[in-house]
């Protein structure tokens, strides 16, 4: 699914362009008039997704299943609304729902491609992800020793794995 929509008004006519493109194509895609929400709204849903799944190793189902799995996932994607509301971006509870769904969902075979990017030796997206998360939201003061810990977990593998 691919989202497209202009961050400047001035680029609303390229846009919608585009996204016409994408449909003439049957490309899976929608137009969104606040690009810079949906792409907040995302965001925060995958770094909590990459952050939970490399920190424990596991699928979204593996991490549920345990006595904390579901508490832990919670409080990371709080702390990631919590970045994005200081941010002026705060995410609507329909879309906290359904990305609240998908992270604690029982049995979900559901991953990061930040894990199997890990898992498999490649390099890893999680500066971007997690790293441009945790600065922000250390710019504004807010806590977040979750996505701090993932964040950690991911550059000492990627130093390890420098070293081999």
């Amino acid at each position: 699914m691919l989202t497209v929509g202009p961050r400047d008004p001035a680029h609303e006519a390229l846009a919608r362009a585009f996204y016409g493109t994408c449909q003439a194509a049957r490309f899976d895609s929608r137009y969104s008039e606040l690009i810079e929400q949906s792409l907040w709204d995302k965001w925060t849903f995958l770094a909590t997704l990459a952050g939970a799944t490399t920190l424990f190793r596991g699928t979204i189902g593996d991490i549920v299943a345990t006595a904390n799995g579901t508490a832990l996932i919670t409080a990371m994607f709080d702390e990631c609304l919590a970045v994005a509301s200081v941010h002026g971006f705060p995410i609507a509870d329909d879309v906290r729902s359904v990305s609240m769904g998908r992270l604690t969902e029982p049995a979900s075979p559901m991953t990061s491609s930040m894990l199997r990017d890990l898992l498999g030796g490649s390099r890893a997206e999680h500066e971007h992800i997690l790293g441009e998360l945790v600065r922000l939201a250390e710019a504004k003061g807010i806590a977040c020793p979750l996505l701090q810990a993932a964040l950690t977990h991911m550059r000492v593998e990627t130093a390890n794995s420098a070293k081999n």
